[in-house]
């Protein structure tokens, strides 16, 4: 039995003594009223929000509230409403209280941050989880590795710095990436090709697990994951932040700079900058360099807007480049030795440490434009328009004779233009949601002279839907929603065939989605999550028309012109509960996504290439049906300290061929003992935390498919601390995180490259956040 099956074993028993020998109740309880400022009305259905416990309630219509099972403390409350600024309070927790909260309305006014957990017309009966801003901080230095702190969520790898998010077994193009409110399009279709953002850009992100093709159109089969907007400053005045990042394996490190502010006598007005930078040399698994996995980074962005009663305006410009180093061992010159290096424990090329980045490489290169504007029609309706523009530009290096690495081997740019134009309504209490119509039009466009035939050819792609989204409160007790889509998507190929021929051919796909979810709220503690509802995905090219080697996956792949539409129907429930007056929740989230026409690449033999020996993958559908739940259990014995056990599995069964499907997750838990104190001495938000993580060998594989047996079982400790200290108007937080303590050498099967080498071993991150500028009222959480 592992270590960490020993300790979870030990908490079982240590746990309820811990709780015993510090008596702590949490049954207090926060209760008020919530009215505008001017006229002291109540405000129906506003919504007051703990952060720091993921816990929150909306006032009736009297704007009354109640929030029960809490413990003692310190807390910070968000309290938000439509047409009002968020205001955050912060309340000493000794005995119930009760509180009036005023904010200041403007009735007609939109705000644009919006929190998918308990927004309104958002995600009803969908299970959702966000990563705050300091949670960002802590989780890791990629996107990727902070979703991967979301139960439910994992990571489908290429080597130690390329990664994408699954969702309930779900990733690449089923999974939405939803940057600034808008559809992430950057060659998402590479299994390492990551995505091409910043997350700093934003403090919140957002993941919806479920099927969410009403809203957000195709793609949306697995989940989305939404990088929040962050709303900009209406008062002047100057603030903002410098972040440093130092991280041991890699030898590298990072920073990130923003300021914000408003405009002197101007109110309404305001503006937001930031920039970023990482540079990291070749990682190292236990033992030896995984060389030429070094990775240099650079990101800016920058927006302003105006709001008043009635009008709401955003721009938003950003940019993301990346230099990535693909694993050299991953590329082999024969069969023979493609064989002898998925078999051998030490991958055949290890060289010394280095930041120098060579073939083979990718280079990629992300901008967006995004213009918003606003209109409230009346007192709770409002008009929303939207632009968008994404150019991406990527280029692929392969090892070349004669000089000519580098040369790109692929050279891909990417234009992507949308609209969307959304009525926000209000009938009544009972009755609003939104009418939409969306557009897109992408063109992608093989550059000149790689002098090599394109791995997929040019295309253009055009998109129209209508959709309608309602939300139904039935009671305090009970919300539905319901909604419908309609889409439209054509896509225009022009490649050479066998017979070196231009050929044009076309491609129409249409589609409908539908959608139906329910809130209930069992007790005050304890709440049920339903949803069903369809999704679908038209190919993309890739999938299509794919032939020769992608350079960055070290494989061969063969796409397959016949392939139809994905369609899915996803049924959710979701469970919250608190339990011994709030010092027990539980979180349990069942599923079953049954999909027609599912595509995926299937492993077929190995081929010898005039650029050497590579597997083949083959795109192919079939009828697939995936189930799984996600377990989430706290306790909290004290105020001081709380336990976490968190468990997810997912099942995917091939129904045509009757055999489990290819590269699914395996299953794993993790947990975590977790001290934390609000206050020690001038410092504050002081948290420490000691996690366990256990994967489990993936048993569920097809018979004879892979080159290789899944990797074995493993099981990581990491220890994470952080804490923050104010002096006046300014803040600084810092923390340290140490991750696979015990250098232990394993591969995962979602690693792409765990045919030549281990996983990252040992590693140590230091970051640092200075705040400066800040107001009264702009407080930042203290416990989130």
């Amino acid at each position: 039995m592992s270590i960490l099956r020993v300790l979870f074993f030990c908490s079982l028993f240590l746990m309820p003594i811990m709780g015993v020998a510090q008596d702590t109740t949490c049954t207090l309880v926060i209760r008020g009223r919530v009215v505008d400022e001017h006229d002291q009305g109540p405000l129906s259905f506003a919504e007051v929000y703990i952060p720091a416990l993921n816990k929150g309630a909306v006032a009736d219509q009297q704007g009354r509230f109640v929030l029960s099972g809490l413990c003692a403390g310190r807390y910070l409350l968000r309290i938000a409403h439509l047409g009002c600024e968020t205001v955050e309070r912060i309340v000493q927790l000794d005995s119930d209280v009760d509180l009036r909260l005023e904010l200041e309305h403007h009735a007609q006014e939109l705000a644009e941050f919006e929190v998918a957990r308990s927004r309104p017309d958002e995600h009803v009966g969908l299970p959702n989880e966000g990563v705050n801003k300091e949670a960002m901080e802590a989780s890791g230095r990629s996107l990727v590795e902070m979703l991967s702190t979301i139960n439910g969520v994992t990571v489908l790898q290429s080597g130690p710095t390329i990664g994408k998010p699954v969702i309930h077994g779900l990733s690449g193009n089923r999974v939405l990436i939803l940057n600034q409110g808008i559809r992430q399009e950057d060659q998402q279709w590479g299994t390492e090709h990551a995505p091409g953002l910043d997350p700093f850009s934003s403090d919140r992100l957002t993941v919806v697990k479920g099927a969410s093709s009403v809203q957000y159109g195709s793609d949306a089969m697995g989940g989305v994951v939404i990088i929040e907007p962050v709303e900009l400053p209406r008062s002047e005045g100057v603030r903002g932040e410098v972040r440093g990042l130092g991280v041991a394996n890699g030898k590298g490190g990072g920073g990130n700079v923003q300021l914000e502010g408003g405009v002197h006598g101007l109110r309404g007005f305001g503006w937001r900058l930031q920039g970023s930078a990482r540079k990291l040399g070749d990682a190292s698994a236990p033992g030896y360099v995984l060389s030429n996995t070094g990775m240099n980074e650079a990101a800016t962005s920058a927006a302003i807007g105006y709001r008043d009663h009635r009008w709401n305006t955003t721009i938003f410009y950003s940019y993301f480049g990346r230099e990535l180093g693909i694993l050299r061992a991953s590329h082999i010159g024969n069969l023979t030795d493609l064989q002898t290096a998925i078999t051998n424990a030490q991958p055949w090329y290890v060289g010394e440490f280095t930041y120098a980045i060579d073939a083979p490489r990718q280079n990629s290169a992300h901008h967006l434009l995004k213009a918003e504007v606003g209109y409230a029609v009346g007192d709770r309706d409002c008009l929303v328009l939207t632009y968008a523009r994404q150019a991406d530009d990527r280029q692929e290096f392969d090892i070349r004779r004669a000089g000519r690495s580098a040369i790109p081997a692929t050279d891909l740019s990417l234009i992507t233009q949308s609209g969307d134009l959304v009525y926000k309504h209000w009938i009544g209490p009972h009755l609003h949601g939104k009418i939409g119509a969306n557009g897109m039009e992408q063109e992608n466009l093989n550059v000149p002279g790689t002098g090599i035939r394109p791995l997929i050819p040019n295309f253009r792609k055009r998109t129209g839907a209508l959709f309608v989204l309602e939300h139904l409160p039935i009671n305090d007790e009970l919300e539905l929603e319901a909604g419908v889509r309609s889409e439209a998507a054509r896509i225009d190929v022009a490649l050479y065939n066998a017979q070196d021929s231009l050929v044009r051919p076309v491609h129409r796909f249409t589609n409908h989605a539908f959608s139906l979810g329910a809130n209930w709220s069992v007790t005050d503690s304890s709440r049920i999550r339903f949803n069903i509802g369809s999704a679908f995905r038209p190919p993309h090219v890739s999938e299509l028309y794919s032939e020769g080697l992608h350079h960055g996956a070290a494989a061969l792949e063969m796409g397959d012109d016949r392939l139809g539409s994905e369609r899915s129907v996803k049924a959710t429930v979701d469970l919250d509960g608190a339990w011994f007056g709030g010092r027990l929740r539980t979180n349990i989230t069942l599923y079953t996504d049954r999909i027609d026409g599912y595509i995926y690449l299937r492993p077929n033999g190995a081929q010898l290439t005039i650029r050497g020996a590579f597997p083949v993958f083959d795109y192919i559908a079939t009828d697939a049906f995936l189930y799984g739940s996600d377990l989430t259990v706290e306790w909290r014995s004290t105020d001081r300290f709380k336990w976490r056990s968190r468990a997810s599995l997912v099942r995917g069964r091939d129904q045509v061929l009757n055999e489990w499907l290819f590269q699914m997750p395996a299953d794993r838990m993790e947990h975590a003992l977790v001290f934390s104190t609000t206050t020690h001495g001038k410092w504050r938000a002081i948290q420490i935390s000691l996690t366990g993580q256990y994967v489990f060998r993936q048993s569920r594989v097809p018979n004879g498919v892979d080159y290789t047996d899944p990797p074995a079982a493993y099981d990581l400790f990491g220890l994470q601390a952080s804490a923050t200290r104010s002096a006046g108007k300014h803040e600084l937080r810092m923390g340290v995180q140490l991750s696979n303590l015990l250098d232990r050498a394993y591969r995962d099967y979602m690693d792409r490259f765990r045919y030549y080498a281990d996983a990252r071993g040992m590693d140590a991150m230091l970051w640092l956040r200075y705040s400066f500028g800040r107001t009264e009222g702009d407080h930042r959480p203290l416990n989130e």
